[in-house]
C-alpha cells in the first residue's frame, strides 16, 4: 500500500462514535465524538459514520479502528457484535483501506476479524495503555470516560495487564463501570452525607452523573450528550431535581447551594 495522506481512527462506543483525523506525520489535524445510541440499532451507528467521513476532505486516507460497542445488547454476543462493527465500518468507508485493532495481536482486516474476536472485543483501553506506553516508561494510567473508568500499568515501557478480557478485568479492578454521564448515581454510593447526616440513596434511576457533574460545574456542554434519566432538560435546577429524589426530596426542599454540596459528596 501506498502511503496514505491522512489516517482516520475510529472508536466504535456503545453511546458515542469517537473520530480522529491524522496527517501522515501523526499529527491530529481534528477530534470529535458523535452520539451513537447503538442499543437501538445498527442505524445510528451508519449516521454517526456518515457524519464523521462528511467532515474528511484528503484522499487515500487510512482507516483503523477499535471498539467496545460489541456490548450492545442489540447483538446476540460478542462475536456476533465485532463481527457487525467491523463490516459496517469497512462497507460503510470510503476507504477501502480498514484496520481493526486486535490487541497483542495487531492490526488485522475486517475480512479476518472472525478469527480474532476476542482480541479485538473492548480492546481500546489497550490501545491507549500501548500508545501511553511509547512515551512513559513507568506510570499509572486512568482512563475516565463516559460509562467506565480504564486503569492500566505501566512497566518499563509496557502494558502490564492482571486481566486482558472484560471480565477478568472486572474481576482485577482495572475496568470500573463508572464514568461521568452515564453512571446512574444509585451505583456509586448506596449512602451519602447530606445536612450534616448520612443518608440513605434510593436504588432507582432517577439521577445520573452528569446531573452530578452539570452541579459541580465540572461537564462541559460539548460532551453532554447523553439524555437524562428522565427525559427532561440539562439545566441546574433540572438537574437538582432528579439528584434530590435520589435522597428522597423535592429541589425545593433546600437551596440550590446545598444540591451542590450534596453533587459534590457523590
Amino acid at each position: 500500500m501506498n502511503d496514505p495522506t491522512a489516517i482516520l481512527g475510529l472508536d466504535v462506543g456503545g453511546a458515542h462514535l469517537k473520530a480522529a483525523l491524522l496527517d501522515s506525520d501523526g499529527v491530529a489535524l481534528w477530534a470529535t465524538q458523535v452520539p451513537c445510541q447503538l442499543w437501538r440499532g445498527m442505524d445510528h451507528l451508519y449516521r454517526a459514520l456518515d457524519e464523521v467521513y462528511a467532515r474528511i476532505t484528503v484522499h487515500d486516507v487510512y482507516h483503523v479502528m477499535t471498539m467496545t460497542g460489541e456490548l450492545a445488547d442489540i447483538f446476540s454476543d460478542r462475536q456476533d457484535g465485532v463481527l457487525q462493527l467491523s463490516n459496517a465500518v469497512a462497507n460503510r468507508s470510503p476507504s477501502k483501506n480498514v484496520s481493526i485493532y486486535a490487541g497483542m495481536k495487531g492490526f488485522v482486516t475486517a475480512e479476518r476479524a472472525d478469527e480474532y474476536i476476542s482480541d479485538i472485543a473492548s480492546a481500546n483501553w489497550l490501545a491507549s495503555a500501548e500508545f501511553v506506553a511509547a512515551q512513559h516508561h513507568e506510570v499509572l494510567l486512568i482512563d475516565i470516560g463516559s460509562t467506565t473508568t480504564d486503569i492500566s500499568v505501566i512497566h518499563q515501557g509496557k502494558p502490564f495487564p492482571l486481566g486482558f478480557t472484560d471480565a477478568e478485568r472486572l474481576r482485577t479492578h482495572e475496568l470500573v463501570y463508572t464514568g461521568i454521564v452515564r453512571t446512574p448515581v444509585m451505583a456509586v454510593a448506596n449512602r451519602i452525607s447530606f445536612g450534616g447526616k448520612q443518608q440513605g440513596v434510593a436504588a432507582e434511576l432517577f439521577a445520573t452523573m452528569s446531573d452530578v457533574y452539570r452541579l459541580t460545574g465540572e461537564l462541559d456542554l460539548q460532551h453532554d450528550m447523553a439524555a437524562t434519566a428522565d427525559g427532561g432538560g440539562k439545566t441546574v435546577v433540572e438537574s437538582a431535581r432528579r439528584l434530590a429524589r435520589m435522597v428522597g426530596h423535592d429541589v425545593q426542599d433546600a437551596p440550590i447551594a446545598e444540591w451542590q454540596e450534596l453533587a459534590g459528596s457523590f
